[in-house]
């Protein structure tokens, strides 16, 4: 639990065990060996499954039954498969094919164009913008703010899997979060997360609350401000 005393145990080599210690402040430090509990589903259709259930475990991202996300890079389906079954509404964007499975799903709808052929009209009840796009960050974060530069686009997050081609563009990971908060997100996060290989998370929420609570932005102007005008808690 939060501020509980958390003892790390690691082998080196086979003699040699290194100890030490630290007090959970997040919710990945009281993972063990920051690895999450994730019930693995063993017909999931690739990797991607596992990397997005990650990815709203650590972002807490308030993912609820009937929302529509709209997945950039979604062949063969393993992101739109969890999405499925959390109960979400998927459009699912990639010119490649899709796995059977999820390509057949009711709540599944399959444009098989590039992002950026994309009409922007199709996409304006969309409230998680996700993607796993197989270029460098700066493709993906162009690719983002051509999104939401247009007035029909207005997720309530992101949550955008940024590829490493190279170990040195982690450096860029400050401006990386620095464009996404000009895009008018309140919480910008990024994690190499345990399902990630050369590649880091990035998880972006427009309202602070959203994560916290779970509240929506329309909730949180309900409620009761303080004489600054701003929401209480």
């Amino acid at each position: 639990k939060p501020g509980e005393t958390v003892l790390d145990l690691c082998l080196v080599e086979p003699n040699q065990w290194w100890l030490g210690w630290h007090t959970s402040a997040t919710i990945a430090q009281s993972w063990p060996g920051g690895i999450p509990p994730v019930q693995r589903n063993d017909m999931m259709v690739s990797r991607a499954w596992m990397k997005l259930s990650e990815a709203l475990m650590w972002g807490q991202v308030p993912l609820r039954p009937g929302d529509v996300c709209a997945e950039i890079g979604s062949a063969p389906g393993g992101a739109a498969q969890y999405l499925l079954e959390r109960g979400a509404h998927v459009i699912a964007i990639d010119p490649a094919e899709l796995d059977p499975t999820v390509a057949s799903h009711p709540n599944l709808v399959h444009i098989r164009r590039r992002a950026r052929d994309v009409p922007r009209r199709d996409l304006a009840d969309v409230r998680w913008l996700i993607t796993d796009i197989n270029m460098p960050p700066s493709y993906t974060l162009e690719v983002l703010e051509d999104y939401l530069a247009n007035a029909h686009i207005n997720p309530r997050g992101i949550i955008a899997t940024l590829k490493l081609p190279e170990w040195g563009l982690a450096e860029g990971i400050d401006s990386w979060r620095e464009r996404i908060r000009q895009l008018g997100f309140a919480v910008v996060r990024t994690r190499q997360l345990a399902f990630n290989r050369r590649e880091i998370c990035l998880v972006a929420l427009r309202n602070r609350f959203e994560r916290r609570v779970g509240k929506s932005p329309k909730n949180v102007a309900a409620g009761k401000s303080d004489r600054s005008g701003k929401p209480s808690d």
